[in-house]
């Protein structure tokens, strides 16, 4: 049996097990990376050391696999990324994974994204960006009640967004930077919170 998405609960692989299956295969993937590119089995024989976080070990030899100071998850050089819209290939991937590496076996901490509270619940920012903007207008958090606004231009229109944030208690930055597509066509937030941070602490 192979799963893939997310991460199954160790009772779900037990009973897998007892109604006779030999072996769960439990992969990681992305979707910029077709093939899975960690994989972990599971058997009767480890069935009790089972870690919903353990990753499993790196199956793709074709690149080097990184974890930057900010404790994220980067591929460079793998055959197996798709190209980006313009064809062209994507040499660096960063995965937006937290995780950490013991003897070789990955383990998964958290995604590296932060959410706002809107009405009382949970978002990511950028679900506030209308359609036809999201690669003119880019939001990422810094905390539950701060933003950062990234136009690409500084004639974007952003006031109603502006009123929306504040209306929730939500305070905000606003920047003026370009705005680098990822390989399905969206902004590379990863990127841009990179830099933001990065001018942070050299301000």
């Amino acid at each position: 049996m192979l799963t893939g998405g997310a991460t199954i609960p160790k009772t779900f692989c037990e009973k897998l097990i007892k109604q006779g299956v030999k072996s769960v295969a439990v992969i990681y993937g992305l979707t910029e990376c077709l093939p899975p590119i960690m994989h972990k089995f599971v058997t009767k024989e480890n069935i009790e050391d089972y870690n919903e976080q353990d990753m499993g070990v790196n199956c793709d030899d074709s690149a080097n696999y990184e974890i930057d100071k900010h404790g994220e998850l980067v591929i460079v050089k793998s055959n197996h990324l798709a190209k980006q819209i313009n064809d062209s290939d994507v040499i660096t991937l960063n995965t937006g994974d937290r995780v950490n590496m013991v003897n070789n076996n990955y383990y998964f901490e958290k995604r590296n994204k932060d959410f706002i509270r809107i009405n009382g619940e949970l978002v990511n920012p950028q679900q506030l960006v209308d359609e036809s903007n999201a690669t003119k207008i880019v939001l990422f958090s810094t905390s539950q009640t701060h933003v950062i606004i990234c136009v690409n231009d500084k004639s974007v229109y952003t006031d109603s967004l502006i009123q929306k944030l504040t209306s929730q208690g939500i305070t905000y930055d606003k920047l003026v930077m370009p705005i680098e597509l990822n390989v399905l066509g969206k902004p590379n937030i990863g990127k841009l919170r990179r830099k933001y941070v990065s001018n942070q602490s050299s301000s």
